[in-house]
């Protein structure tokens, strides 16, 4: 079990693996030679977590942290230890659980580092 936090609070941990790509903010030229140069910028994380459903609480937490539109914290551990990232949520793909509509049903949740 992964043990996640948003904004300290504990979330859930995903049907499998939490995935983390790496996005590079870098400038990429080709050269009079055609060689390639490129200048990294910085590189971002994004997270995504799959969920099977989620409990109304627990749905709420990511829904409510979107609303709000503002950074939020995003607290895991990794091959290099514990990760504290300030991460933006991306709109949140979903379906409603038809026998008990508070319920929600195949949701998606992206986070994209700050």
């Amino acid at each position: 079990m992964i043990n996640l936090k948003l904004n300290g609070t504990k979330i859930p941990s995903p049907k499998e693996e939490v995935k983390i790509d790496p996005l590079e903010i870098a400038r990429e030229d080709r050269m009079a030679s055609g060689r390639k140069v490129k200048d990294i910028k910085t590189t971002k994380d994004t997270f995504t977590l799959d969920y099977d459903g989620l409990l109304p609480d627990d749905a709420m937490t990511f829904i409510n942290a979107y609303r709000d539109g503002g950074p939020v914290t995003f607290e895991y551990e990794d091959v290099e230890g514990k990760q504290s990232k300030q991460v933006y949520i991306q709109p949140l793909p979903r379906k409603i659980y038809a026998p008990k509509p508070q319920y929600t049903k195949e949701i998606t949740i992206t986070l994209e580092e700050e």
